[in-house]
């Protein structure tokens, strides 16, 4: 487990370093095609491949924020129930829950550009960490009964659960499709590369101490841990705390998936008044709201987002575009072959091996959610 979060987290690192020295191969002409009414990743394809190739990264990067979005919203739900389903006895249900959860994302959608965010991702982080000494404490005081424990999904992983698994993690590191839009709404663009570079790092050590540890320490009482770790805590009022704080993060995390494409269909319509902002990220949460009230279920929506935009868009897309923009200044003659040659080569290694690793696990978690999408609702996870 935690050298598959250190390779990730390191491909991630990777792919988007890749992504922003596009730029840097860009010739005068490239940039002067650039259009501020594409996403920065469909208009660097664009430029390299055609209209088709931006077409199909746009339709991918509105399936990763509505994907996005639609967990955040499932998530605020089954952090709350537990909470409120005791205090409110039938009032409790997923449907209002997520659309409540959605109306309180409004407000926060409002600013400008993602940059703005900067305070809600404090309070979000904040509450993430209060979080997690509580959930290790929990686990640490309740679970140790037995003597060492296994994690059990450790050593009898299916296919489709290590599919499933690359989905969630590819997920939870996901910061490649939006690093052109960090970059630029950061009031020093030449400090990203070393922000990504900590947040990737924050997030493997973070990451490693709840999916091993705890799950170690829950392992030792020989259940292991059923789905959501939160699930496993006990009714009490600290861990009824958590749950809350844990529903304040998806409240403040969803914003920065609707800034995002909110500013890319801004700059589409030529427009982006007051009234402007609010009609377009109404409609993205209201769309993501109703899609997590259909299918509320959480683990199914990012594995399946995670295994196929967001991979796409982290793992497939940037080396390919590095490699199309290299070749470019090489025809050029800008460049020698000899001096890229290594450079370009490690671009087709990559894609080639994300391709294959992104069908992989496309098709195995597309098909397991079919499945589950089959079943009673009732039945559902």
């Amino acid at each position: 487990m935690g050298f598959t979060l250190v390779a990730l987290a390191a491909w991630n690192e990777w792919c988007g370093l890749r992504l922003l020295a596009c730029r840097e191969l860009l010739s005068k002409r490239d940039r002067e095609q650039l259009r501020s009414t594409e996403s920065p990743l469909a208009a660097l394809s664009r430029v390299a491949a055609g209209p088709a190739s931006a077409t199909v990264v746009d339709v991918a990067f509105v399936f990763l924020v509505l994907g996005v979005v639609t967990s955040y919203m499932i998530a605020c739900h089954d952090m709350l129930a537990p909470t409120l389903a005791p205090v409110f006895p039938g009032l409790v249900a997923a449907r209002r829950d997520i659309f409540a959860a959605a109306a309180l994302c409004l407000p926060l959608t409002m600013v400008r550009d993602i940059g703005r965010l900067a305070p809600a991702s404090v309070v979000g982080l904040a509450c993430l960490a209060v979080s997690c000494v509580a959930v290790v404490a929990f686990a640490w005081t309740t679970g140790r009964d037995d003597g060492p424990g296994t994690i059990l999904w450790s050593v009898s992983a299916t296919p489709t659960d290590l599919a499933s698994g690359f989905g969630v993690l590819s997920y939870c590191f996901g910061i490649v499709p939006l690093a052109p839009q960090f970059e630029a709404s950061m009031r020093r663009p030449s400090d990203f590369k070393q922000a990504q570079r900590v947040s990737l790092a924050i997030s493997c050590v973070v990451y490693a101490i709840v999916g091993v540890l705890v799950s170690t320490l829950y392992s030792r009482k020989g259940g292991g841990v059923s789905g959501n770790f939160l699930d496993n805590l006990p009714h009490t009022p600290i861990a009824a705390a958590v749950r809350v704080a844990m529903a304040v993060v998806c409240i403040f995390s969803a914003p920065f998936a609707v800034v995002a494409a909110a500013q890319v269909a801004h700059a589409k319509l030529g427009r982006s008044g007051v009234y402007d902002r609010l009609a377009v990220r109404t409609l993205i949460l209201a769309i993501a709201a109703s899609i997590a009230a259909a299918c509320p279920s959480f683990a199914l929506v990012i594995s399946v987002v995670g295994s196929g935009a967001v991979s796409f868009l982290s793992f497939v897309l940037p080396p390919l575009l590095h490699w199309r923009f290299l070749g470019r200044r090489r025809q050029q003659q800008q460049v020698s072959p000899a001096a890229t040659e290594f450079q370009s080569t490690l671009d087709l290694l990559a894609f080639g091996v994300g391709t294959v690793v992104v069908l992989f696990a496309t098709s195995l978690t597309g098909a397991s959610a079919y499945c589950q999408l089959l079943r009673p609702m009732g039945a559902k996870n």
